[in-house]
């Protein structure tokens, strides 16, 4: 075996440099990452045009199996929470006078967020992110 020059050396480093960046490169995307959630992009349901849904008032939608309940608030924000009382599956209204969602069928009371305010069931609504974009209301799945 011969003695190593200047530029064996330099070569050699340049192969472990090579191999350490590319060990790196693979590293960098082979490990697990966490998923891109895109709000435009995932599921979503169509709700209204803002000008077609008054204010102080509220719809009740059907998406697949649940029920939301859209509500469009005095100061124009807009809510969408679960539809169903988790406590007693009744379907909920809107108070617009007292400015809450309750069960008609229970003493369960909810702000218009979906936390409790009264009842017997202290489990809040479901609650789903409300995009509103180029004056129409969409809701996502809130998964």
């Amino acid at each position: 075996m011969k003695q190593w020059d200047f530029w064996d050396w330099c070569l050699a480093g340049l192969g472990v440099f090579i191999v350490a960046v590319g060990l790196f490169v693979f590293l960098l995307y082979a490990l697990p990452q966490e998923p891109l959630v895109i709000p435009d992009v995932e599921a979503s349901l169509r709700i209204a045009e803002l000008d077609d849904f008054p204010v102080n008032s509220d719809r009740l939608e059907r998406w697949g199996d649940r029920w939301i309940l859209v509500i469009r608030m005095a100061s124009g924000e807009v809510t969408a929470v679960e539809g169903r009382s988790p406590a007693d599956g009744c379907e909920l209204k809107w108070d617009d006078e007292l400015y809450r969602v309750f069960s008609p069928c229970s003493y369960q009371i909810y702000n218009p967020y979906g936390f409790v305010v009264a009842g017997l069931d202290n489990r809040d609504l479901h609650r789903y992110p409300v995009l509103i974009r180029d004056g129409v209301i969409s809701i996502g799945s809130g998964t």
